[in-house]
């Protein structure tokens, strides 16, 4: 039997996760920049764990004479919407185009409950902010397990016996014995 092979796409609402978010929401009226910044950090390494497609998208509609920018910032495609099209427009319209190909299963990150109607007509799969924020958690202790595997892997690729030839280390074990039957 074919195994049909799947693409899972998560696309976030920047903007709607970071008034969500009291951590991010403190900096909405102070420096929003570093709140996207730390979003997009987080959302770096959920794609890394995960390894599934991530679209960040973030309104920009107000802008004017925006053109709108997408960006790739280590494997996330990071969205400003042009001028006068939203974020859930954005979300809706590639929403509608990925469902056409029924291999991809979309999660949709918001809390819009418009966007959230729409988007779940269309096949999708909603997921909170906050359901989104425990992932991202989870994600962070993995990454965390990840980085302790790998230190513990470097420190035993760092042993000296790990850098000498077998050959070598038969020969200093025999020695080592045949010096331990002449000191009894």
């Amino acid at each position: 039997m074919a195994r049909i092979n799947r693409k899972t796409i998560t696309i976030i609402d920047g903007y709607n996760v970071i008034n969500a978010w009291d951590e991010l929401k403190k900096y909405i009226g102070t420096d929003l920049e570093h709140a996207r910044d730390l979003l997009i950090d987080k959302v770096i390494n959920y794609k890394y764990v995960t390894g599934g497609k991530v679209i960040l998208v973030f309104d920009a509609n107000y802008v004017k004479d925006n053109k709108g920018t997408e960006v790739n910032i280590k494997g996330v495609k990071v969205v400003y919407t042009r001028e006068k099209i939203n974020a859930d427009s954005y979300i809706e319209e590639i929403v509608k185009r990925l469902a056409m190909d029924k291999r991809n299963v979309i999660k949709v990150v918001t809390y819009d409950y418009a966007e959230q109607q729409n988007i779940l007509g269309s096949g999708a799969i909603r997921v909170t902010p906050e359901e989104f924020k425990y992932r991202l958690i989870d994600t962070e202790k993995r990454l965390k397990l990840i980085y302790v595997e790998e230190e513990n892997k470097k420190s035993k690729e760092n042993l000296i016996e790990n850098m000498i030839d077998d050959e070598i280390i038969k020969k200093i074990k025999s020695f080592k014995a045949k010096q331990n039957l002449t000191k009894q």
